[in-house]
C-alpha cells in the first residue's frame, strides 16, 4: 500500500493546512485564559469554558471541512471519479470539557498542593489546556477522514502522516510504518498538541 508522491504531496498540504488550523486554536484558547482569576477558578471557571468550547468548535468545524475536501481530492488522484460524500465529524464536546477542566484548573490547584508558585501554574495549565484544545479540534478533521476512509470501500488502509521535523518517538515509530493501519485498526492516537493526519492509501 505505498503512497505515490502525488498522495504525499497532497497529504502534506493537508497536514499542514491542518497544523495551521490547530496552531491557531492555541493561539485563541491562550488568549482566553486571561478569563481565568486563579485566586477565584471555581467562580470563573464556567465562564472560560463557555469562552473556550465555541472557540474549539469552530476550529473543529473548520477541520473537519478542511478533511472532507482533502478526502475527496485525494480520492479523485487516486483515480476515483464516483460520487462519494465524506461524513463530517464534529467535536465530541463533553470530551473536550473534561480535557479543558483537567488541563487547565484542575492542573492549577493540583500544582498548588505541591508548593508550585501560583503563576507557575497558571503558566503550565494554560499551555496544556491550549494543547488540549488543539487536540480536540484537529480530532474532528482527523475522524473525519477516518470515517470516510471506513465507508469508503475502495480505500485498503491509512497510514500516518506527521507535521514535525521532530516528532514525539510514539508518533515517529507509528508513522514509519507506512500505510500498514486498515479500518480495523484501533482508533488514531493523537496527543494533546499532536499535528499527525491519517492518510488514506488506495
Amino acid at each position: 500500500m505505498a503512497l505515490s508522491a502525488a498522495a504525499v504531496q497532497l497529504a502534506r498540504a493537508h497536514a499542514q493546512a491542518q497544523r495551521r488550523i490547530g496552531i491557531d486554536t492555541v493561539r485563541t484558547v491562550l488568549n482566553a485564559w486571561q478569563l481565568l482569576d486563579l485566586e477565584r477558578l471555581d467562580d470563573t471557571t464556567a465562564d472560560w469554558m463557555d469562552v473556550v468550547v465555541p472557540i474549539v468548535n469552530d476550529a473543529g468545524r473548520r477541520s473537519a471541512q478542511l478533511a472532507a475536501g482533502y478526502f475527496q481530492a485525494n480520492r479523485m488522484l487516486a483515480g476515483f471519479t464516483d460520487q462519494f460524500a465524506p461524513p463530517i465529524a464534529t467535536v465530541n464536546e463533553q470530551a473536550l470539557r473534561t480535557s479543558l477542566l483537567v488541563t487547565g484548573p484542575v492542573s492549577v490547584k493540583q500544582a498548588m498542593t505541591r508548593g508550585i508558585d501560583l503563576a507557575t501554574a497558571g503558566d503550565v495549565a494554560s499551555a496544556r489546556s491550549a494543547a488540549s484544545a488543539m487536540r480536540h479540534a484537529m480530532d474532528a478533521g482527523r475522524e473525519t477522514v477516518l470515517e470516510s476512509a471506513r465507508s469508503d470501500r475502495k480505500v485498503v488502509g491509512y497510514a500516518r502522516m506527521t507535521t514535525s521535523d521532530k516528532p514525539c518517538e510514539f508518533c515517529e515509530m507509528l508513522a514509519d510504518r507506512g500505510a500498514v493501519y486498515g479500518s480495523d485498526t484501533a482508533d488514531f492516537q493523537a496527543h494533546d498538541g499532536c499535528g499527525c493526519q491519517p492518510v488514506p492509501a488506495y
